[in-house]
């Protein structure tokens, strides 16, 4: 792609290859692809203001997409990725809330007949994620998201808090804490035995049931031996 500006016709040979691969797809298979597309959408955004704006993760997750993108205008995102973004909010808010209800008065209405219009939509709609995520990685090779100078992360862990706490395990993670989890994790794996299964050297079981079993057995026992007393 050309570093100097983007073009559409550099948009459209990226755009429509993927989405022919689309057309196989039934309108079920087709409308879960896109709302999972705009999930890649909502993270690859708040990774930007986790990574480049110092914002805390776990304050950003649960967070649509229409309140990130208020948070990119207060950051001053560049404003013509910030106009695609909202023109891909306005259809992911119409087919995650208003979207089935229509097709189901629709096809009421029409004696269960189905009305293509919304899936038409739907069509527009999986252009416009595509383009998102098209000059998404045009701008993270070629430029800049945002208007002026970074911010600084206003505390030094704010970025790792927000890596590690990550849904999608990120290859940004330092690399020592990666090294002494696995170590940790394949430590205790192999020191501890299955419980519930049998061991070799002999046939009582292991674990923790091992120990309730040793308990039960060590009670009946005194039960026993006090009755006897008593008689």
């Amino acid at each position: 792609m050309n570093k100097k500006g983007l073009k559409l016709e550099q948009v459209l040979e990226k755009v429509l290859p993927r989405l022919k691969k689309l057309d196989k797809l039934n309108d079920l298979e087709y409308y879960a692809v896109f709302m999972g597309k705009i999930q890649v959408v909502e993270w690859l955004m708040k990774r930007l203001l986790t990574d480049e704006r110092g914002y805390d993760y776990e304050t950003i997750e649960r967070m649509n997409l229409g309140k990130t993108i208020g948070l990119l205008r207060e950051e001053k995102m560049r404003r013509d990725y910030l106009f695609i973004l909202e023109d891909l909010n306005r259809y992911r808010n119409y087919f995650a809330h208003d979207f089935h209800a229509d097709n189901f008065i629709t096809s009421q209405i029409l004696n269960g007949k189905t009305f293509t219009k919304p899936f038409r939509e739907l069509s527009k709609a999986h252009f416009a994620v595509e383009q998102v995520l098209v000059v998404y990685e045009w701008i993270t090779e070629n430029g800049s998201f945002w208007i002026g100078r970074r911010k600084r992360p206003s505390k030094k862990r704010t970025r790792e808090k927000a890596l590690v706490t990550s849904p999608i395990v990120s290859d940004r993670i330092p690399p020592m804490t990666q090294k002494d989890d696995f170590e940790r994790l394949l430590s205790k794996a192999i020191s501890s035995p299955v419980a519930g299964r049998k061991s070799k050297k002999s046939d009582s079981y292991t674990g923790t049931r091992t120990r309730s079993r040793k308990t039960a057995g060590a009670g009946k026992k005194r039960k026993s031996t006090s009755r006897g007393q008593n008689a």
